[in-house]
């Protein structure tokens, strides 16, 4: 349901870019606040992408707040996990810890705390389950940071729909089922 989620296009033929807020130029999302850096971490030596090449630090260059949001389509009342990749280090001088926020239509943030005494990134797997409004959704990953003392690298951005419970009990009695005849 996330269009780029591995921030793979555009490709930046430098190995960096810095993309300022209110810009569409990394596809299908918009950057938000002061942006975002969007580069490849191998060029730097401090580890490689959590899924692809590219990632976003949302803790832009020497700016304080930064980040990406995406509007996608949701159905009322349907369950949905919102996965992702969060990693930060300590290179350049840095703290090894960072905070990604990440707010659903403009409500209150929920925050996910980044660790690492480590120059080379060390990624986390977070998620988040919501209900959806029937309108569109708009997800933000933000920092609020300042960026010369902690990065906030996301990757690996994914959005599913959470199989109701009733679902799951029918899909398991249908496996059952054919297990049966596959050993009559």
């Amino acid at each position: 349901m996330i269009v780029n989620g591995s921030f793979e296009v555009p490709h930046q033929p430098s190995g960096y870019g810095y993309v300022a807020g209110g810009s569409n130029v990394i596809t299908g999302w918009t950057t938000v606040l002061n942006g975002v850096e969007h580069f490849d971490p191998a060029i730097y030596s401090i580890g490689t992408a959590h899924d692809g090449n590219q990632v976003v630090d949302l803790a832009p260059t020497t700016f304080t707040g930064g980040g990406i949001e995406q509007t996608v389509a949701t159905v009322a009342a349907q369950q949905y996990r919102l996965s992702f990749w969060g990693g930060t280090s300590n290179y350049a001088n840095r703290t090894g810890t960072g905070v990604i926020k990440v707010s659903i239509d403009g409500g209150a943030a929920q925050s996910f705390n980044l660790n690492n005494a480590n120059a080379v990134i060390a990624w986390q797997g977070f998620s988040l389950d919501f209900a959806g409004t029937g309108n569109p959704t708009t997800i933000t990953f933000f920092n609020d940071e300042d960026a010369n003392t902690h990065f906030a690298f996301l990757d690996d951005v994914s959005l599913a729909p959470v199989p109701e419970p009733f679902t799951l009990v029918l899909a398991a009695a249908g496996l059952a089922t054919a297990a049966r005849r596959r050993k009559r």
